[in-house]
């Protein structure tokens, strides 16, 4: 086995990416025997498969300057018709590390890119093949304030589908990505209503008629989902689906939409002042739902009308020895129908 120092991690890619062209060519000079290539016994179409759990790292620019390290877990398949035995599996890192080295230091909003690479470098090296899903998910560090502007890192968790089809076996400049979606993960507070009413109601002579008094009630942390789902994607311009993909409005959507947004670093001062600004804003997970729906089409208004939309929330209850859940799952058009009424 030979060693070499290699000093970087793009390196790493690009030396892989030659070695990978001159052992190919020297596996179809000597004429291997290629058992995936033979008839299989059984002849059936196989809808998926490929390589999961599969850990890269990428670097990533946020706003032009600002560098991280993300490391990413893909998932990525092709299909499989039902004349050929077996799946060239060391194509698919071939494929990925292939991508990572042609896109090696991209901006946060063109992380999607990354997975319509690999959907396509898949179909061009799998020419048996013309279907390919690929999705990658990924934690990203996000940098917040709170109120007395001490600053603390969350971590919010990304997913991204990109799906490739090509018209004819053979044909890798037939290959087109034909769907696309997004999914952000954000963890927040909810404060029940209900408990705040009963505490209110309780306290009523101690509060003397004033309304505005933030009582208190129970809270839990609460994890809101947000998909937007691309079905056609051809005649969408890059532009438009790099503002539809645009991560940190969607986390300002999903963090806005609950009482509160969680914090790894509190002091005494901040701790009370989320504690009395999330009375202030007590909802169920339904109102969370509802609000980050409503954010949603207020501030992405160019979303195509047939995009699907999931929006999930799960409450992690603080009282029952159980967890509440709700999701929404609507065409944009019927999203924004819905809410002009």
């Amino acid at each position: 086995m030979k060693e070499q120092k290699i000093t970087s991690i793009k390196e790493f890619y690009e030396l892989n990416n030659n070695a990978i062209e001159k052992i190919r060519k020297k596996e179809y000079e000597t004429e291997l025997i290629d058992e995936h290539e033979s008839k299989p016994d059984i002849k059936v179409d196989i809808n998926e498969i490929g390589a999961c759990s599969m850990s890269v790292w990428i670097r990533v620019k946020l706003e032009g300057h600002e560098v991280y390290k993300l490391n990413p877990t893909i998932k990525a398949s092709v299909n499989l018709k039902n004349g050929i035995k077996g799946l060239h599996m060391s194509r698919h890192p071939e494929a990925i590390y292939r991508a990572i080295a042609e896109s090696w230091c991209i901006d946060l909003e063109d992380i999607h890119k990354l997975g319509d690479r690999i959907a396509c470098n898949l179909l061009e090296s799998h020419e048996y093949s013309t279907k390919s899903i690929v999705q990658l998910h990924m934690k990203l560090p996000y940098y917040k304030q709170t109120e007395n502007n001490v600053w603390c890192e969350s971590n919010h968790e990304l997913f991204f589908l990109s799906e490739a089809q090509k018209s004819e076996v053979q044909k890798s400049d037939k290959i087109k990505i034909t769907t696309k979606s997004i999914k952000v993960s954000v963890d927040g507070v909810t404060v029940c209503p209900t408990g705040q009413s009963l505490v209110k109601d309780y306290y009523k002579e101690v509060a003397n008629g004033c309304e505005q008094a933030a009582f208190g009630t129970h809270m839990q942390r609460a994890r809101g989902e947000v998909t937007i789902k691309i079905i056609n994607r051809q005649g969408i311009r890059d532009d438009d689906i790099r503002n539809i993909f645009d991560i940190p409005k969607l986390i300002e959507v999903m963090e806005s939409s609950m009482s509160s947004s969680t914090f790894n670093l509190v002091k005494r001062l901040d701790e009370q002042a989320l504690i009395v600004n999330a009375l202030k804003k007590p909802r169920f997970i339904e109102d969370c739902i509802r609000h980050s729906a409503k954010n949603l089409v207020d501030k992405f208004s160019n979303i195509p009308d047939d995009a699907e939309i999931t929006i999930f929330f799960k409450s992690l209850e603080s009282f029952h020895q159980y967890d509440l859940y709700a999701r929404l799952s609507s065409s944009f058009l019927d999203l924004k129908k819905q809410l002009i009424k």
